[in-house]
């Protein structure tokens, strides 16, 4: 009976795993870095363009 105590622990160990991935970071973060790559667009084109 080893073997579906292993199991068991299998289990509740990749249901942990699976709740700790959340996919909703793992989407929100490179649509954030590109809203906030496309906002300071215009800083830093008016920045380069003191410097040149």
């Amino acid at each position: 009976m080893d073997i579906e105590k292993e199991i068991a622990e299998i289990k509740e160990r990749n249901s942990r795993v699976e709740n700790e991935t959340s996919p909703w970071l793992k989407a929100l973060v490179p649509g954030g870095a590109y809203i906030l790559s496309t906002l300071s667009l215009p800083f830093i084109k008016s920045w380069w363009a003191k410097i040149v």
